[in-house]
């Protein structure tokens, strides 16, 4: 119990000493699921343009 607390309390020091870091590796991490979820969805559209047999179908190509 003392263990877990003390490992706790440290990872709570760590953070706070290195602040900037944690915050840019986070926006790094979040701009990577972007990119992939934005890569995703094109795709996803593109295929149902394709399968629409047009321009995008009846929806203008939007991917929902």
């Amino acid at each position: 119990m003392l263990r877990e607390w003390m490992t706790a309390f440290w990872l709570r020091i760590k953070a706070l000493l290195h602040r900037r870091q944690l915050e840019r590796d986070l926006e790094d991490e979040l701009q990577f699921h972007r990119a992939l979820l934005e890569e995703r969805l094109t795709a996803l559209g593109t295929l149902h343009s394709r399968t629409a047999g047009g321009e995008g179908g009846s929806d203008g190509g939007a991917a929902v």
